[in-house]
């Protein structure tokens, strides 16, 4: 079994640090001994903060690169400009990188005020301006050193440090039972735990294994007469370097004193229903199949469509070079008998004409039906994959109703289990359906659950599951309805696009020959030349001259229309794949038929270009701190039930 381990830092959402200690097993405690109070920087300070030009920033902590950056949002500022950015350490480096974005400079080998000081560029500040953001009452080694050396330096205080540590003293009977390696990475916050210790628990500590980052604070705590083998250094304020150093001490059995004899037990514990877990399996995996048949069934049908559309051009282009060879085959016969009658030519054209016609209309149908038939498939498919989801949700609350009945007849394990199952339902709908408020709400309800049972003794889980319903409150949420709202409005626009002027309808171009029929000689003349100019045109340009006709262009327009359509289901569903596809089908389908040099035109296609780089998914996190704690208190009763033979 791990050690458990206590961390004594400010409370932080999904701190990295704890979620990888329990991604290697290890009980996690933590406790602050220090509260981060934010101190406000007047408007027109800040204002001018941000405005100067800095030869040099240096960031002391990662508190006060939140801070700084918090306050920076209200009016919405930037960070200052500076030839160089520097932090003591990597740990503030860390998180003051994704907040400045610029490049920053600290200390390779010690992490502290000395270590930076030795820096080149630190050694001649001979009329330099220097931006030093820190917290109240800090060190004066830094801001000293700089103005000795010539800077004019201004220190920015933007947080203020407060002792916790009343606290101490009531969690401290349960660290000494299940705590071993104690973890702190600042020598303020070692010296106000070690001073609020009892006396039994400063000698538990004493015996404790602690692991600090190199630098001043193992000497603030040899100063506690701790042992120099009971301390570790790490080579930085890091997660992943903190925990490297804890995986690489030789094994540390848990001292953990027993609580209460098991004489003492009145209240069996309570088992889980093999049952249930496989019922909750079996679903799982009908869920499963469910969206691989789906996907299946939209892929074969867009495989169908694609055979379709394949043999459509390829029968549209054996009836073109049918058309072309017997258009050849004419202008040959025309040129050897010069005196053949114009009207049987005519007749022959419109013949041909009207057979491309029948065969582009028959086309034009099936392609509509086989559409139909897709859109239909889908929406099948939509709703077969929404039924599963509906039956999983119906038998997961009945389960979860079955498993709050048993629990609570089975005695305190009751409200844990059950809290644990809130949280796990939460994720999903979280991760699944995006339900954010809902999620919110059984996270709520997991609190409400400890709460009524034992307040005192999963005050950390109560604590955390605070701080989780915090963390997705501030999440920002995805407008689709305004994003349907403007794919509504291009959808009603899209009849008034002007198309490219070769896909027109030609004008009528010759006059009325018919109306007047004594002028029949004159009618035969315009006739035979037009066909004659007709024949030209195909010889050069080896094929006919494509217009869009009014069927056509209803097609067309119907098709763009689905497609936004589509592209508006998917947004409320969040469907970010079938979201981007048919936006870019429309982008197509603009450039390839419409005339992209109107400004109507323009204005459409860049409003499609914006809403296809918008992501409708949420980005919402897929795991939890509160069901890591969760999951290591169910991991911890198995155990126990285990060691108790099943009892």
């Amino acid at each position: 079994m791990r050690p458990g381990v206590l961390l004594v830092r400010p409370d932080q959402h999904a701190d990295p640090l704890e979620l990888e200690l329990r991604d290697h097993g290890y009980p996690v405690y933590r406790h602050a001994v220090v509260a981060i109070e934010p101190v406000t920087i007047a408007k027109d300070e800040l204002t001018a903060l941000v405005a100067e030009h800095w030869d040099g920033v240096i960031v002391i902590s990662p508190n006060a690169a939140r801070e700084f950056h918090s306050q920076l949002q209200d009016p919405q500022l930037n960070w200052p400009q500076a030839r160089a950015y520097f932090t003591v350490g990597p740990g503030t480096a860390e998180a003051l990188s994704p907040l400045a974005q610029q490049p920053i400079s600290w200390p390779a080998g010690e992490h502290n005020s000395e270590a930076l000081l030795e820096f080149a560029e630190l050694e001649q500040l001979e009329g330099q301006k220097w931006l030093l953001i820190t917290g109240e009452n800090g060190r004066d080694l830094l801001p000293e050193a700089l103005r000795s050396r010539g800077a004019e330096v201004k220190i920015c205080a933007c947080y203020r440090r407060l002792p916790t540590t009343d606290e101490v003293t009531t969690a401290e009977q349960d660290w000494h039972q299940h705590v071993t390696v104690i973890m702190v990475s600042s020598a303020e916050q070692a010296k106000l735990f070690f001073q609020a210790l009892s006396t039994a628990g400063q000698e538990w500590a004493r015996n404790c294994h602690w692991i600090v980052p190199t630098g001043r604070i193992a000497e603030q705590i040899s100063e506690f007469k701790v042992a120099a083998a009971q301390i570790h250094e790490a080579r930085s304020a890091l997660p992943s370097a903190l925990v490297k150093t804890l995986l690489t001490l030789p094994s540390i059995e848990p001292k953990v004193k027993t609580a209460m004899n098991t004489e003492k037990e009145t209240t069996p514990a309570t088992t889980e229903s093999p049952r249930k877990s496989q019922s909750s399996n079996i679903f799982t995996r009908v869920f499963l199949v469910l969206i691989v048949v789906s996907l299946a069934v939209l892929a074969a049908g867009g495989w169908w469509v694609w055979q379709q559309q394949r043999s459509f051009n390829a029968a549209t282009q054996a009836d073109i070079d049918a058309v072309n060879q017997r258009l050849t085959s004419a202008e040959v016969a025309t040129s050897s008998t010069p005196a053949q009658d114009p009207a049987m030519i005519e007749a022959e054209v419109e013949r041909i004409r009207e057979l491309v016609n029948d065969r582009l209309d028959s086309e034009r149908a099936a392609r509509e039906r086989s559409l139909e038939r897709l859109a239909a498939r889908h929406e099948d498919a939509l709703a077969t994959v929404q039924e599963g989801q509906s039956q999983m949700a119906r038998q997961l609350t009945r389960m979860h109703e079955q498993l709050r009945a048993s629990e609570l007849r089975h005695g305190a394990q009751g409200p844990v289990l059950e809290a644990y199952e809130l949280v796990n339902l939460a994720i999903q709908r979280l991760n699944f359906d995006y339900q954010r408020n809902t999620a919110i709400a059984l996270l709520a309800q997991a609190e409400s659950v400890l709460t009524e049972s034992n307040p005192e003794t999963y005050q950390l889980v109560i604590r955390q599951l605070r701080n989780d319903q915090e963390l997705l409150n501030e999440l920002p949420e995805v407008n689709t309805q305004a994003i349907v709202m403007q794919l509504l409005r291009l959808q009603t626009a899209v009849r008034e696009l002007p198309l490219v002027t070769s896909l027109q309808p030609e004008a009528e171009k010759q006059s009325d020959d018919r109306s007047e029929l004594s002028n029949w000689r004159q009618n035969i003349a315009s006739a035979w030349d037009s066909f004659s100019s007709d024949l030209i045109k195909v010889r050069r340009h080896d094929g006919l001259p494509m217009h869009l006709d009014s069927d056509q262009r209803a097609l067309l327009f119907g098709r763009i229309e689905l497609q936004l359509q589509i592209a508006q289901q998917a947004a409320l569903n969040h469907h970010q794949e079938y979201y981007q596809a048919t936006l870019t089908e429309v982008l197509h389908y603009i450039d390839q038929y419409f005339a992209t040099e109107q400004s109507s035109v323009v204005q459409f296609r860049a409003e499609i270009v914006a809403l296809l780089e918008l992501s409708i998914e949420p980005d919402y996190p897929n795991r939890l701190l509160s069901h890591a704690m969760l999951r290591d208190l169910v991991n911890e009763m198995r155990e126990q039930r285990s060691a108790n033979g099943g009892q």
